[in-house]
């Protein structure tokens, strides 16, 4: 196999279940009433993911999480910390493309288990096995995506950053275009006032699925670089209106892009 620095790389066995991003296509407002898809029903989707899956499928997070922590005990992690977030006591929006997220949960666990966290999962069915997943390594599963139910998911994020929670989302989720990014993280940092905070994931060697994002499996004994970037504040929606998202979403693409190698 090849470095994770080569296109094409695709040889390896499965592909993950999706992350999801956002929320609605369009930014929303906050004098806005929420969808039909209302915040409560969020919170009963966003509970314990063991209660709404087959026996099958509440063992197989269980396994997937085991494998994931045998392959990243190999791994040589390398951590900086740019901006002295570790500790920071305020909430924050931490943002990172689709194709790194595998390392993720492994850098939770490591280095941020005593903060409180909250990661948007898509509402399909590998979105509830992913969701296991994610209470299995302790952070809370927030259910929507760009399709279904994001706008009560971005509520309920903003609810839970102005409880004191982090929110872990991926800008280009679920379905891409790769290094693309969606309004939703925009709109939870203008209505929560949570500050961005982008995390760089570089692996020395991986493997790479033949699929939208080019999902990235760090090999064993890879070394992973993982970087937390200084993070940066949007505009308050009282001084912000649509037009200026697109611009804020540039942004956020470029500050992203300028710390992502070529994988």
């Amino acid at each position: 196999m090849s470095s994770c620095a080569k296109d094409g790389d695709t040889g390896f066995p499965f592909a993950p279940a999706e992350v999801s991003e956002t929320g609605p296509k369009a930014p929303l407002r906050e004098d806005v009433a929420a969808p039909r898809d209302d915040a409560a029903a969020t919170r009963r989707r966003s509970g314990p993911a063991s209660a709404r899956i087959s026996p099958f499928n509440r063992f197989l997070p269980v396994l997937i999480v085991a494998c994931l922590r045998l392959l990243a005990w190999t791994w040589r992690v390398r951590f900086i910390d740019d901006g002295g977030l570790l500790n920071s006591g305020q909430p924050l929006i931490w943002v990172f493309w689709h194709n790194r997220l595998l390392v993720i949960p492994i850098i939770y666990e490591r280095f941020f288990k005593s903060r409180r966290s909250a990661v948007l999962i898509s509402r399909s069915r590998d979105g509830g096995i992913a969701a296991r997943c994610i209470e299995l390594f302790g952070a809370q599963a927030v259910r929507g995506s760009t399709s279904r139910g994001g706008a009560s998911a971005l509520r309920e994020l903003q609810r839970l950053v102005g409880e004191g929670f982090d929110a872990y989302i991926t800008p280009d989720g679920p379905k891409g275009p790769r290094y693309s990014v969606g309004p939703g993280a925009i709109w939870l940092a203008q209505n929560s006032g949570a500050r961005l905070a982008p995390v760089s994931v570089e692996a020395s060697r991986c493997w790479r699925l033949g699929r939208w994002d080019g999902f990235l499996i760090p090999k064993p004994f890879a070394r992973i670089d993982v970087t937390l970037r200084t993070p940066h504040a949007v505009e308050a929606p009282d001084r912000a209106d649509e037009a200026a998202m697109p611009g804020e979403q540039e942004r956020l693409r470029d500050l992203m892009m300028g710390q992502t190698g070529r994988q």
